[in-house]
């Protein structure tokens, strides 16, 4: 009880310590988001003959991040990711037409990083904010010998609001287009909505 009555005292020093202006030039921007969204899209298969597959899935995803405020209310910063996802696969068909097969249950694990920007559009004085980003991701992903390269372009948008003047929690939902490329095996191009539920902390 004693080490958590420390823990709580130290939290909360440090958030009265960097308490004032959070969305000041010169200021960090230090956190986190977790993501959850389902997909549906069609895949252009090429190995070990050509056909397209309809798939279907979800996927779980989360994102460290680490920004500085370049102008007050405008943030640059840097996001990896580690995307869970789970899918199943439907009916492979020939470009003929020809149903010849359908796809199996599919876990992947990949990799990805990339610079995002975010811009909040109330003043700093408020309790609350309505922020904006976008994001551009590029990584990998399993299992080999596939070596599949992913391209992700993120927009979102939602509130954020403040537990005090250094710590904010995210509500956002935004659109995602994810492309896979795995050279001479496949390709598909995904189109998705998301949300993302995150905490931040904002330091001078």
């Amino acid at each position: 009880m004693l080490m958590k009555r420390k823990v709580l005292f130290v939290f909360a020093l440090v958030s009265f310590y960097f308490c004032n202006g959070q969305l000041t030039q010169g200021n960090w921007l230090v956190g986190g988001t977790s993501q959850f969204s389902l997909y549906q899209n069609k895949n252009t298969n090429l190995y070990p003959t050509a056909y397209e597959q309809t798939s279907q899935g979800f996927n779980i995803t989360a994102s460290p991040n680490i920004g500085y405020f370049i102008k007050d209310r405008f943030a640059l910063g840097l996001r990896p990711s580690l995307i869970w996802e789970k899918g199943k696969g439907g009916d492979a068909i020939a470009p003929d037409g020809t149903v010849f097969g359908s796809g199996g249950r599919l876990t992947q694990i990949r990799f990805v990083v990339g610079p995002f920007g975010r811009y909040y559009l109330l003043d700093a004085e408020k309790d609350y904010n309505i922020l904006v980003e976008a994001s551009y991701q590029y990584g990998v992903g399993s299992p080999k010998p596939i070596n599949e390269k992913i391209s992700i372009f993120s927009a979102s948008i939602g509130p954020v609001i403040y537990l005090n003047s250094a710590v904010g929690i995210e509500f956002l939902l935004g659109y995602q287009n994810t492309i896979v490329n795995a050279p001479d095996y496949y390709r598909n191009n995904r189109n998705t909505l998301q949300l993302n539920i995150g905490l931040q902390i904002h330091l001078e």
